[in-house]
């Protein structure tokens, strides 16, 4: 059963109030000192104390976290702050202080509601007890500053005069709304600081460059590192040292002659221009890009770029690195280290990394399956990698391969294979291999089987898949296609590896396919594309387009990311969705048809039997007076009947608009208007706070005002009558519901409920159409979801929905 919503008092909202204004005068005052870290800190002191009217003392962090240094107190009283400032400690060891690292370290609060001097006496130095005693300190709050990420220092609240009474919930309420704010401010004004002091770093090694390039053209010319410069309007080039001619194997005439496009690899063209609006006149560090040479071939360099002068022009000085060789080694090492961990988890050999004092820093599971240990046994400190070789074996021990035997934990003699590798911190690795059955050979015969049969399972899955599947690299370069994507684009297999992914798109949508293909490897995750409004198009080799949509995932492989592609011809689904609204069209016309068809004649027929009745009603006898009354009764019933069929038919026609919407604003806003109507029922109606979901608004006021209408009129007989909205679990999954305690159902005709026109009571008992419950079954569909009820005879029903998660994250 939900609680009834509470309202605040006035005072509590006066009170609100006040404390909203003061927390933002505060604020603003932070803000205008937030470039200022030291003034900040004073003002952070001097506001809270004012506001609290009491000692208030900030003390932040060190940088390593071990002290807490004292950086502003503040007090009304000037005699009170002399006397604090006399006896201040500046510096607070935390290791000594185990109360303030709690306060750190939890986030929590610490209050001394009342002071017990005596029982400070030992705590504290003769001094600081006598200025506790002198200034009648009776009460004292801790509060935290809490950081983004953690308390970066604490406020110390102390209360010394006697006319106060002594901290409570209020001042800590208080305290942490301010602390929170003085934090923010305090975490931003050192970011500022901190970012002025590395701009200005910048600038200083900026300015030595442009100073040294000005000055000194010699050193340009003689110095090693690759360095040019083009023109920031146009990007051709304006200069060029040495080290970049050789690098990139040009004369200086024909260098001078290029443009920065030139280069550049084609599909980075449309990058770089983007690139370059969005750089303006600030500096570029640390850039890496893939650079064309003379002759063709690719290297990736590194670098960065400053904007200067070159004569009277706005020119960008470009330094850089060839860093194609180390990258590759890099990713050989990678790839190395990847296969010797593969090694190291196959279980075919043994691997331990040995220190210099014989303790083992590393083990794998083939070396604990062979010797029987754990590795916490193995990697104790008493624990000696040499104790596991054979007595005999141990003064011939060397880093070449050969056989010896270890000794397991049971005690048994394995013979082994084993050589070593000296690491460059002077360890080693270590490799060991079963002999004893040639388990090795056995583990290595039944990993290669392995292999074999997931690359044919993979390839099966390929071939046999129902759609064309493109594999792509990070260049755009298509590396694996199926033979679905040969019938479908009209293309040989040779036609498509090793060709650019562009062959298969239309030409309007090719200048801006590379940015994108590169855009999703930057963020590469799974993607559905062309499944909503966007319509995605390919192009045959014959030249005709077809829609489709393209399903995209990563895939991880020695080589480096790739994306698969899984693309589908949606051609008949789309001409599906075109007849499908034509033939809603011409739906809707024939309901509007039908609508006017049948509305004449029984206006027509309630017409005449009112004319009957006021013409010859004293001719009738009561009998034949029914029977008129009965078919105006009837006439009157069928047009609501044609009414509620076409509002169920445009329900399913109309267009979904969905968003957030609060159901609890939503039910408290239709109880009212249905309340006016019923001004002499009293009903309990409880609806639970914060009950929020997506769908279209006009169709959520039109499932609440059906659900809440039934509850409400079932609960007719029923006294208190009471109904309930909410949300909870049912069937295992979140779900709201619409309960009362009403008239009730019979379950076994459950099913009946949401079918148009059926009904579990008489007209005459309950009014109504048959037609709202079959209204709430479609509009809950409609957002994907479900709806079904539970009741019983005389007990009351319940009415449960659940809907399609949208946009916002929020379904039942």
């Amino acid at each position: 059963m939900l609680e009834a919503h509470t309202t605040p008092r006035p005072d509590e909202v006066l009170q609100l109030e006040a404390r909203l204004r003061l927390l933002s005068q505060i604020t603003r005052s932070f803000l205008e000192v937030v470039r200022e870290p030291q003034r900040l800190v004073d003002i952070v002191a001097q506001r809270l104390a004012e506001t609290v009217g009491d000692l208030c003392s900030v003390s932040l962090l060190s940088d390593d976290a071990t002290e807490l240094l004292l950086r502003a107190s503040h007090d009304p009283d000037p005699t009170a702050l002399v006397a604090a400032r006399e006896v201040a400690v500046e510096r607070i060891t935390l290791d000594r202080q185990p109360v303030l690292r709690h306060v750190l370290d939890t986030g929590e609060h610490l209050l001394i509601a009342e002071l017990d001097l005596e029982q400070l006496r030992t705590q504290t130095t003769p001094r600081y007890h006598e200025f506790l005693r002198a200034t009648g300190m009776h009460s004292m709050l801790i509060v935290p500053l809490r950081g983004r990420v953690s308390s970066i220092g604490v406020l110390v609240l102390m209360r010394h005069r006697s006319d106060r009474r002594p901290y409570g919930a209020h001042d800590v309420d208080l305290a942490h709304a301010l602390a929170d704010h003085a934090a923010l401010a305090i975490e931003t004004s050192h970011a500022f600081a901190s970012e002025a002091a590395q701009r200005r770093e910048a600038a200083k090694a900026h300015d030595a460059l442009l100073e040294s390039l000005e000055v000194n053209r010699q050193f340009f010319e003689e110095c090693e590192i690759p360095i040019f410069a083009y023109a920031q309007d146009s990007h051709h080039i304006v200069a060029v040292n040495p080290a970049a001619l050789e690098l990139y194997g040009y004369t200086r005439a024909e260098f001078l002659t290029l443009s920065l496009r030139d280069l550049r690899r084609p599909e980075d063209h449309e990058v770089l221009e983007a690139r370059a609006r969005a750089l303006g006149a600030t500096d570029l560090r640390g850039a890496t890009a893939y650079h064309r040479r003379k002759d063709g071939t690719i290297i990736e360099v590194e670098g960065g770029s400053h904007l200067s002068k070159f004569g009277d022009r706005p020119a960008r000085f470009v330094t850089l690195v060839d860093v194609t060789e180390r990258n590759a080694a890099r990713n050989a090492q990678r790839r190395a280290e990847a296969r010797l961990a593969r090694l190291s988890e196959s279980g075919i050999l043994g691997i331990v990394v040995v220190s210099t004092q014989d303790d083992v820093l590393e083990v794998n599971n083939a070396v604990l399956e062979l010797l029987g240990y754990t590795r916490d046994e193995m990697m104790t400190a008493s624990f000696r990698w040499s104790s596991v070789t054979a007595p005999e074996w141990r003064s011939s021990v060397c880093d070449e391969p050969r056989e010896l035997e270890y000794l397991g934990k049971d005690g048994r003699r394995l013979a082994v294979l084993t050589g070593a590798a000296r690491l460059e911190t002077g360890d080693s690795i270590r490799f060991i291999l079963d002999l004893k059955g040639q388990k090795w050979a056995e583990n290595a015969v039944r990993h290669l089987r392995e292999s074999i049969a997931s690359e044919a399972k993979f390839r099966t899955f390929l071939e046999t898949a129902p759609d064309p599947i493109v594999i792509v690299d990070q260049s755009g370069t298509i590396a694996l296609v199926n033979s679905r994507t040969e019938q479908v684009f009209g293309y040989d297999r040779a036609e498509l590896v090793g060709h650019s992914v562009d062959m298969l798109v239309p030409d309007h949508v090719r200048p801006g396919h590379g940015a994108k293909v590169a855009s999703y490897f930057a963020q590469p995750r799974v993607r559905m594309l062309g499944a909503g409004e966007l319509t995605l198009l390919g192009r045959r080799k014959d030249g005709s387009e077809f829609p489709i949509e393209i399903s995209l995932s990563p895939l991880e492989t020695d080589q480096g990311m790739l994306v698969t592609s899984s693309i589908r011809d949606v051609s008949d689904r789309k001409a599906i969705d075109t007849a499908l609204k034509h033939a809603n069209r011409e739906l809707e016309s024939f309901s509007y048809s039908v609508a006017h068809d049948l509305r004449a004649p029984l206006r027509g027929m309630n017409g005449f039997a009112n004319l009957l009745l006021d013409a010859y009603g004293d001719r009738l006898d009561e009998e034949g007076r029914d029977w008129l009354q009965e078919i105006t009764r009837n006439a009157i019933r069928m047009a609501e009947l044609v009414d509620a069929l076409l509002s169920l038919s445009r329900l399913s026609r109309s267009e979904l608009r969905p968003e957030r919407v609060d159901l609890s604003e939503l039910a408290e806003t239709v109880n009212r208007e249905l309340a006016a109507g019923e001004p002499d029922r009293a009903i309990d109606v409880r609806v639970e706070p914060g009950l929020r979901a997506d769908l279209d608004p006009r169709l959520a006021r039109v499932l609440v005002e059906n659900l809440l209408g039934n509850a409400r009129k079932y609960t007719r007989d029923r006294v208190p009558a009471e109904i309930v909205i909410g949300q909870t679990v049912s069937r295992g999954v979140p779900a709201f519901f619409v309960r009362d305690n009403g008239a009730g159902f019979d379950m076994a005709y459950a099913a009946k409920l949401f079918a148009p026109f059926q009904r579990l009571h008489a007209a005459t008992e309950f009014a109504g159409t048959g037609i709202g419950l079959a209204t709430v079954q479609r509009i809950v569909r409609r957002h994907g979801g479900e709806i079904w009820a539970e009741g019983a005879v005389g007990s009351g029903a319940t009415f449960w929905f659940t809907l399609r998660p949208g946009p916002s994250g929020v379904s039942s």
